[in-house]
């Protein structure tokens, strides 16, 4: 997909401030997407300007999306050069076009703007999500970044317990979740998502789209949350910049407190 010049100058500037306000070590991921509502209308369409995410959380109110291109070319080449410069690894969503299908992805570059990643949204949600995009075939990621493990999913995905647990047990310990969330759906953020982190001892990291797009509003509440469920940071529904550690200590102490993975017996479920 081709973003336009204000798509990267929005992720380039948050990278910039990201750098210099978190002091941020060479592998540590943010995360940010290009390209909304042409593909889709409601949430879980291809993810536009909403939350940028940095790990140790922005979200911002929406543009007019972008059109629809192949993955790479210009935008993966502008946003591979934003990582490097800034020395930090990018997570970004767009509308892939491949072929005549159009795929709601994310992408993960490296802090060499090398591409490490990229993951097709398989759960579509409704008609909107249908009727605008295909589903994804492939099993989401476990990728190693920075010393961490990262597992990537898109918007709706999350609320699936299946999705977060194959993750979890493939050994994510950090979940990154861009997303176009409606303020009709709070409770994803207030009691999903931290049920989801404690079920499966990860941090989940979700960037949320903010503000207004033509008839459709989104309700922002971008979050980090701890392997515990507990909220770490959250973000109003405004647009703002979370700066968020995760630390290797919390995990190691909630995976000692709670043992769902260690006592799960796979082999007693049909």
């Amino acid at each position: 997909m081709e973003g336009r010049r204000d798509d990267c100058g929005s992720i380039a500037n948050c990278a910039v401030a990201v750098r210099i306000r978190g002091g941020r070590r060479r592998g540590e991921p943010r995360t940010t997407r290009t390209g909304h509502r042409r593909c889709c209308r409601a949430r879980g369409g291809p993810d536009g300007h909403s939350g940028d995410v940095s790990i140790r959380v922005q979200h911002r109110t929406g543009h007019r999306p972008t059109p629809r291109r192949p993955v790479g070319g210009p935008l993966g080449d502008a946003v591979g050069a934003i990582a490097r410069r800034a020395g930090i690894a990018v997570l970004y969503g767009c509308a892939e076009l491949d072929g005549s299908a159009v795929y709601n992805t994310v992408r993960l570059v490296d802090p060499n703007g090398i591409s490490l990643a990229s993951h097709r949204k398989t759960h579509l949600f409704g008609e909107v999500d249908r009727q605008a995009v295909a589903p994804g075939s492939a099993t989401a990621p476990v990728i190693g970044l920075g010393g961490w493990s990262l597992g990537l999913l898109i918007c709706y995905e999350v609320e699936f317990p299946e999705m977060v647990r194959d993750l979890a047990v493939r050994g994510a310990e950090v979940i990154c979740v861009p997303t176009a969330n409606m303020p009709e759906y709070d409770a994803v953020q207030t009691v999903l998502l931290p049920a989801r982190a404690l079920e499966n001892t990860v941090f989940v990291v979700y960037a949320n789209y903010c503000g207004r797009e033509g008839d459709l509003a989104y309700g922002g509440l971008s979050e980090a949350i701890d392997p515990d469920g507990s909220i770490r940071a959250r973000a109003g529904r405004d647009p703002e910049l979370l700066i968020v550690d995760v630390e290797r200590r919390v995990l190691d102490d909630s995976r000692e407190r709670f043992t769902y993975l260690a006592d799960r017996r796979p082999d007693s479920l049909s």
